[in-house]
């Protein structure tokens, strides 16, 4: 339910921007989980219960905005009965039968944990903008910051010629966020270092609350700041969404300005990520869970420039591809492989020919790293994939040189070893053109 507090008019296909959150940490499913959402045997009318401590109860009854009948005034009751001797975990309100309240008592932690398993199908479809990161210079005493080296934009700028308004930036196609430096991870030296498939990096904080709930890699984000500073290189962190709730071909458009951006395609880390935050190597490293599940974030290219400051929403306008989530590109194509192809990056397939050829079809999918690699695999599968193969046996051999250099096996006949294979396989691929 909601109350109406400005009058005005409403009309199919409209949008509802969410405008302040007053009670960030009573949503609705926890509200409804906390008084009426314990497993009840009882027919008729549900009761009101409270496994709670005293001190929840009163902060949920000084909620005002809280609709009193059947919630504010059942809490009530429940906290006169609690402050009356009632003890807590067993604070009923309702049919008053002792049998079905000993049948519906649950602990406070099974109720935690059962809250934390929730996840939310449909969630707001505009993305709140909560930091915008330009470059920075590495830090000069810390040898692991020299990747993805960010800093938060102020809020209120000063006057200079990077933003329009205090706290505002522009973003255009192509080139992305203007004046703050861009994601070079694509090296394309006409258009200064990206392709307009990259222009901006998207992350969310729920990808990094996931991120932190692992229970091996948790750790290593330690205690820093990402609000302070974009820890995966990202120029917009956003909050509402999950990679697992972002599709290809996603449309977001500016609520506060004319700017349009279009997601293309999960971020694809290498091991940069791993020298930047340690951690384990090899299948367990953080860079091929990232890869996996698309936890890095997303690349969107700018279909129509515009200006975006914290605070402003990105509103979902269009979803052409709802089956085909970021998470699910991702686990397809980097996720599903043997150890060894997890660790060297390399896209494989396991799924059927039908779903390959709709990737391949999806026209707003990102073409590096993404869309060619699963052109190479349907090529593959035609019999018509032995220089790709070759290609790769050089490029996961390569890669293994550089992991075995960075976990110190530095023995020069090893490694001039693999140097020569290397050089043999692309001698090859040379012959075969």
């Amino acid at each position: 339910f909601a109350r109406v507090v400005a009058g005005g008019e409403l009309a199919d296909g409209d949008v509802l921007v969410r405008t302040a959150r007053p009670h960030p940490e009573w949503n609705l499913a926890y509200l409804s989980g906390a008084l009426y959402g314990e497993e009840r045997e009882r027919e008729g009318e549900p009761e009101a219960r409270w496994t709670q401590g005293h001190r929840q109860l009163e902060e949920l009854c000084g909620l005002e905005r809280l609709g009193l009948f059947g919630w504010r005034i059942e809490a009530q009751k429940l906290l006169e009965k609690m402050e009356g001797g009632a003890t807590e975990g067993q604070i009923t309100h309702g049919g008053g039968d002792p049998a079905a309240s000993k049948r519906t008592e649950v602990s406070t932690r099974t109720w935690t944990q059962r809250l934390l398993s929730r996840t939310n199908p449909e969630p707001d479809p505009a993305l709140a903008v909560v930091a915008l990161c330009g470059r920075r210079d590495p830090h000069p005493d810390d040898p692991n910051d020299s990747h993805y080296c960010r800093r938060r934009l102020p809020a209120r700028a000063h006057d200079t010629d990077d933003h329009d308004d205090a706290g505002t930036y522009t973003f255009v196609p192509v080139r992305g966020l203007l004046g703050h430096g861009n994601f070079t991870n694509v090296t394309d030296r006409a258009t200064c270092g990206i392709t307009e498939e990259r222009a901006v990096l998207f992350q969310s904080l729920e990808n990094y609350q996931e991120i932190l709930a692992h229970p091996r890699l948790g750790t290593l984000l330690g205690g820093a700041d990402a609000l302070a500073r974009g820890l995966f290189g990202e120029q917009v962190l956003v909050r509402g969404r999950t990679s697992a709730q972002v599709c290809v071909g996603d449309v977001y458009s500016a609520h506060s300005s004319s700017l349009v951006v279009e997601v293309a395609s999960p971020r694809k880390v290498c091991g940069s990520m791993d020298g930047k935050f340690g951690g384990p190597h090899g299948a367990a490293s953080l860079r091929v869970h990232a890869n996996a599940t698309a936890a890095a974030g997303w690349f969107a290219r700018v279909t129509t420039a515009g200006t975006l400051s914290e605070g402003d929403a990105l509103v979902l306008t269009a979803r052409p591809h709802p089956r085909w989530t970021l998470e699910r590109v991702a686990a397809a194509l980097y996720g599903e492989g043997t150890d060894g192809q997890r660790c060297a990056n390399r896209a494989v397939w396991k799924r059927s020919r039908r779903e390959l050829e709709e990737l391949v079809g999806l026209e707003q999918l990102g073409e590096n790293e993404w869309r060619e690699e699963a052109r190479r695999l349907l090529e593959a599968m035609d019999g018509g994939g032995h220089r790709w193969t070759l290609r790769y046996v050089a490029v996961s051999l390569a890669d293994m040189v550089r992991q075995r250099w960075r976990e110190g096996v530095k023995d020069a006949a090893v490694m001039w070893g693999w140097v020569h294979i290397i050089v043999l396989v692309n001698i090859l691929l040379e012959a075969m053109r």
